[in-house]
């Protein structure tokens, strides 16, 4: 620093005497005190004065050092520190382009970029010397958020200093930082002397009424505001002070704000980058701002949702990691747990990118967001509550205790492209996003609102399809085997998703519910996804959410109890809904199973959640597949087979119909082998004109092929009561289901592996007139079967025919029909079925195209009994005739042959035997001899 001459030869003594007596009396260097308080010479003051919040009064701040002699310890640099919230508005400002550190000549040209001014007192060898100066805004050094320009005055001299502006990482309050204050002047005549400086106050302009400007401006919020000051001396030693004043007037501080939102692109259910800008009113400025924010709620539009996509290669970043409480350092975020960016516009220090990481789930928030901004030596680090509504999906985004610092634009970005956070609206319009801002004055929120448009692909109208498919796959095509069976459902992406199916395999192509070893998981036990293993049936993937890289969820499918009285069984469908690092429960869907009297399975589901906490799950595809080793079973007929379903969508459209086909193979080597056996009883009905109970059974072997028509043949000494028939059923009354109970002639049962639980039920006799009766067999139970016999004469001598035909593809080990007795039993004895034992005969036709037939002997019980024999043999040899007496009581049948086992001692020919029967010789039609027994047929007219 030079000094001007005046006085400088007359003061040299004094200079000398000054200098030794303050080398004797130093003192420790330290600051004495500081004040920091608004002046209220500023003509733009509100009413309520300088302390008013938000107002814009110049802030003057003193630092007094202790009163030390030339040649002490002297400030070096200090650190100036303003609370938070107290801002210096620097880009309001224009920076002065000829402020040189580099000449000591005044600064010109720069009126324009004043933002404050400076007084340094310093205490020197010809006194306490007064040097003021002027704060210019310049352009910032490398790695500043901003700098000052001091341009001191001295006597004829300039020294020029600069301030570097800064962000403490603490509290993000701006810290100005001067370095290189002089502690030497330079004196013409003396050359360099000591100085020390005492004091030094800098004015903060608030208001430059000239440039219409505001710069200084107190916080917004009505807590108390500190300026802190730390300074170092050349000599190392570093001191401190503060000062504060509490801004008032809050109640009347004014607040708005404005909201904007868009969508790139902005067609309508695409995976689009949206935006959302929160500006805060930056043009009340005069005589206060608006006040900052403290919080900030943002809804986003109906119809804009978070897309499930995000999660397919999402990390989460820790709390840890975030290390929100330390804002000197910037997150530890993997790259991979990005899911937007930031654009952060200061009016001080400028604008500022910024990245959204996903962060990791608390019991209380599934979805967080971790907002990290790099300041000039600090980062703004945000936590962010993502909730969305459990039932519509609206996302609901909270900031709460945002840092007090003054901000312009805060752009938040969540990322676009194929695994976009977000998907717009399904519709084209108007979408409108809402906001409530609350102020850090502790006024009135702020309810600002922005929309954005939805449109069609290229301007092609705005309409979705509903168009979803099917597709089946099975491991083995071969007929009657046990595949594993595959079924999925697939939805375009940019489609209506489906709420629920309906499924139709065709007959034959069915599970068998009855497998040994496997068990139903209770509705209990379904709907708290704890499913026994041994309920286990199969898998399902989900392919989930929007865009062309959508992730896949994995479940299992169990067997369960069934939902429906009467059903055989339902499906338990669990997928644990865990999206990358979100885990949003699991997800359950219900499946009802019923069995067609086709012999096919329906498969019905319960309505598939559009949302699993929130976030919409967007079903691409759902494939279920069947695996557990013999649970499926193959139809036993070949070649192509219809698959049906029918799909409701979930906006209430109306339903679509999709089939795929299968073809089934190789049904020769399918074995058929059923067998047919059959019984009579009923004591005294077995004779002529009698009704007996007549059962039949047909039996199977598991695994054989089934049934397609069966035709029974009775004996001819069986046929019709005509009595049973008249009481029978028209077939308007079974059509009407209105039978009496005298046109029941049988009883009908069934056993299938397919089921645990037999079938049964009626059997109807129903006329129709000018044609013979039908009999009509309902079988009930987990299944219903319908069976028609057609009755048919055999021609000849033959017997009565029932002709099933159609009998569904569904396998039986066994169906039995039980004709019941009496006077209106159905079945009427034309001959005795005593002797000779009458036979059914019966011929097969299987679903796999082979063809059996049989014919066994009728058990028959209830026969009179049969006498014992009371005839007698007399053996008599003579003149070498042996003679065989027979003795027969009435009634018994007569002789057809006699056997005579004789002593080998005896030697017979073919003439040499006669039979007497009461006396009477019986003509031989045929003698045999082998051995030593003797047979002699006596032909049909024996005794």
């Amino acid at each position: 620093m030079k000094v001007a001459p005046g006085r400088a030869l007359a003061a040299l003594a004094a200079i000398l005497l000054i200098l030794a007596v303050s080398a004797a009396s130093a003192s420790a260097f330290s600051i004495t005190s500081v004040t920091s308080a608004p002046d209220g010479s500023n003509g733009t003051l509100p009413a309520s004065g300088a302390t008013a919040a938000g107002a814009h009064p110049n802030l003057v701040t003193t630092i007094n050092f202790n009163s030390d002699s030339p040649g002490t310890d002297s400030v070096r640099s200090v650190q100036i520190h303003l609370a938070p919230g107290m801002v210096a508005y620097v880009n309001h400002i224009p920076s002065c382009a000829s402020f040189d550190t580099t000449t000591t000549t005044a600064t010109t040209g720069c009126d324009a970029s004043v933002v404050g001014s400076t007084s340094t007192t310093a205490a020197t060898a010809i006194g306490n010397i007064s040097l003021p100066g002027t704060i210019y805004r310049i352009d910032p050094p490398a790695g500043s958020a901003a700098a000052f320009g001091l341009d001191i005055t001295g006597v004829g001299a300039d020294v020029k200093l600069i301030a570097t502006i800064s962000v403490d990482p603490s509290d993000l309050g701006l810290v100005a930082t001067l370095d290189g204050l002089p502690n030497t002047a330079t004196v013409p005549l003396l050359g360099s002397i000591p100085i020390h400086i005492n004091s030094i106050t800098q004015t903060l302009n608030g208001y430059d009424p000239a440039g219409d400007a505001s710069f200084f401006t107190n916080p917004t919020s009505c807590v108390a505001a500190t300026t802190g000051i730390s300074a170092t001396s050349y000599a190392g030693v570093t001191t401190s002070g503060s000062d504060s004043y509490t801004p008032t007037d809050c109640q009347n501080e004014p607040f708005s704000s404005q909201l904007a939102i868009s969508a790139d692109p902005s067609t309508f259910d695409s995976t689009s980058a949206v935006s959302v800008d929160v500006r805060p009113d930056t043009t009340t400025d005069v005589p206060r701002v608006s006040s900052q924010v403290k919080n900030t709620t943002v809804v986003l539009p109906p119809g804009v949702l978070i897309n499930s996509a995000l999660a397919a290669r999402l990390d989460a970043c820790t709390d840890a990691g975030f290390n929100q409480a330390d804002t000197s350092v910037a997150a530890n975020c993997p790259p991979s747990s990005s899911v937007g960016t930031i654009n952060f516009v200061s009016p001080i220090l400028g604008s500022f990118p910024g990245t959204a990481y996903f962060g990791t789930s608390t019991p209380t928030d599934l979805l967080r967001l971790f907002l990290d901004v790099p300041l000039f030596g600090a980062h703004i680090k945000i936590s962010a509550h993502i909730r969305p509504d459990p039932v519509t999906g609206q996302v609901t985004t909270i900031f709460d205790s945002l840092p007090q610092i003054a901000f312009s634009d805060f752009q938040l970005t969540f990322r676009g492209g194929p695994q976009s956070a977000l998907v717009t609206p399904t519709t084209c319009g108007v979408n409108t996003a809402s906001a409530i801002l609350g102020p850090y004055s502790g006024g009135a929120d702020s309810t600002p609102s922005g929309s954005f448009t939805t449109t069609g692909d290229n301007g092609a109208p705005c309409a979705r399809t509903f168009s979803p498919s099917v597709a089946a796959a099975v491991s083995t095509t071969r007929s009657g085997a046990s595949p594993t069976f595959t079924l999925t459902a697939n939805r375009p992406d940019r489609t209506v998703p489906f709420k629920d199916l309906k499924v139709s395999l065709p007959p034959g192509l069915i599970g068998r519910i009855a497998l040994p070893g496997l068990t139903q998981c209770s509705l209990a036990q379904a709907a708290a996804a704890t499913c026994p293993a041994s309920s286990e049936v199969g898998t399902v993937a989900s392919v989930v959410g929007s865009g062309s890289q959508p992730p896949t969820l994995p479940g299992t499918v169990y067997l369960a109890a069934p939902k429906v009285a009467g059903d055989p069984a339902s499906l338990a469908i669990v997928v644990p809904a865990k999206l990358g690092p979100v885990d949003a429960g699991t997800i359950v869907v219900g499946a009802r199973l019923t069995l067609r009297s086709d012999g096919g399975l329906d498969v019905t589901s319960d309505p598939i959640p559009a949302l699993q906490r929130g976030i919409p799950l967007a079903i691409q595809q759902l494939a279920i597949t069947l695996d557990k080793p013999g649970f499926m079973q193959n139809p036993s007929s070949c070649g192509p087979q219809t698959i049906s379903s029918v799909f409701d969508p979930l906006d209430g459209g109306p339903a679509a119909a999709a089939s795929t086909s299968l073809s089934f193979t190789d049904c020769g080597s399918l074995a058929f082998a059923p067998q047919i056996s059959a019984s009579i009883k009923g004591t005294g009905l077995t004779k002529a004109g009698t009704h007996p109970a007549l059962t039949t059974v047909i039996s199977q072997k598991v695994g054989e092929g089934t049934i397609k028509t069966a035709r029974v043949t009775l004996p001819s000494s069986l046929s019709t009561n005509t009595a049973a028939v008249l009481a029978g059923c028209s077939t308007t009354d079974y059509a009407a289901n209105r039978c009496p109970k005298t046109s029941i002639v049988a009883t009908a049962s069934a056993n299938s592996p397919l089921v645990s639980q037999p079938l049964a039920g009626p059997v109807y006799i129903v006329t129709s007139p000018g044609r013979l009766p039908t009999l009509k067999v309902q079988l009930r139970g987990p299944v219903a079967v319908d069976l028609t016999g057609s009755i048919s004469f055999a021609k000849g001598a033959g017997g009565l025919i029932t002709t099933f035909n159609d009998i569904p593809d569904l396998a039986l080990t066994r169906f039995q029909l039980a004709f019941h007795n009496g006077k209106l039993g159905v079945i009427a004895v034309v001959n005795s079925v005593c002797s000779p034992t009458p036979k059914i005969a019966a011929t097969f036709t299987g679903h796999n195209g082979r063809v059996t037939s049989q014919s066994h002997t009728i058990a028959v019980t209830g026969c009179p009994p049969v006498p014992k024999r009371t005839a007698s043999l007399r053996f008599r040899a003579s003149s070498g005739t042996l003679t065989v007496k027979v003795t027969r009581a009435k009634k018994e049948k007569a002789l057809a042959a006699v056997s005579v086992a004789l002593p080998k001692t005896l030697k017979l020919t073919k003439g040499a035997i006669a039979v007497k029967a009461n006396g009477k010789r019986l003509k031989a039609k045929a003698i045999k001899v082998k051995g030593a027994t003797v047979t002699v047929s006596l032909g049909a007219k024996g005794v």
